[in-house]
């Protein structure tokens, strides 16, 4: 990573440190929580900025996996048969046909992190995606806890489908695969970061949530 990438990522890393924090006291949650929306658009559009920097193609990837991705959530909802019956509530901010604008943009990020860290390991296309699709499953696990507790989003049946793991699975493998395609020569570990430190992020918050 360049210099201002360095800067960017120790940013990062301070930052959700603080927003553990944070969220552990009720108090301190309170103010947080309604942030997550603009949290998630400012470092998201800031990842973005940093890995899609002269590769056009890439840029394309982002907007069409964004724009695909969000009716795919506007099925979900209406129908229930991609995830599974759920419905999101406040915490994530402005919502169009009833899913928040921020989750096609997160989708874009995680799977670009995640392709982006397999592919240090996996390099036959079919394979790094498959791999790629495992990882946004194990990220989305500790993600759904947190996500019932803070109002992201909630399940009809209380709990979490085995179907919304498969749709993870198969979306996840279908737009890291394309991107793999696509070529698009990207280099920056920016995006490998974000995933992990939400990750750690939605470990941490989950645990505590789980133990109060």
């Amino acid at each position: 990573m360049n210099r201002p990438e360095h800067i960017f990522t120790s940013i990062l890393y301070s930052f959700y440190a603080f927003g553990i924090a944070g969220h552990i006291h009720p108090v301190t949650r309170s103010f947080i929580v309604p942030l997550t929306p603009f949290i998630l658009l400012f470092f998201g559009l800031a990842v973005l900025y940093f890995s899609t920097r002269q590769r056009p193609r890439l840029l394309l990837w982002c907007a069409c996996t964004y724009i695909i991705t969000f009716f795919i959530e506007v099925l979900g909802v209406r129908s229930g048969w991609v995830f599974g019956e759920y419905f999101y509530g406040g915490a994530l901010g402005l919502k169009v046909l009833d899913v928040p604008l921020v989750i096609g943009f997160n989708w874009v990020l995680v799977v670009l992190g995640a392709v982006l860290l397999v592919s240090k390991i996996v390099k036959h296309k079919v394979l790094l995606a498959a791999a790629a699709g495992m990882v946004t499953v194990i990220f989305d696990i500790p993600l759904e806890i947190v996500a019932v507790k803070l109002d992201y989003w909630h399940w009809i049946s209380g709990g979490v489908p085995l179907q919304n793991y498969a749709a993870w699975f198969c979306i996840s493998f279908i737009a890291a695969y394309v991107l793999m395609r696509l070529k698009t020569g990207q280099k920056s570990a920016v995006a490998v970061h974000y995933l992990i430190v939400q990750f750690v992020f939605f470990i941490v918050i989950g645990a505590f949530l789980l133990s109060v």
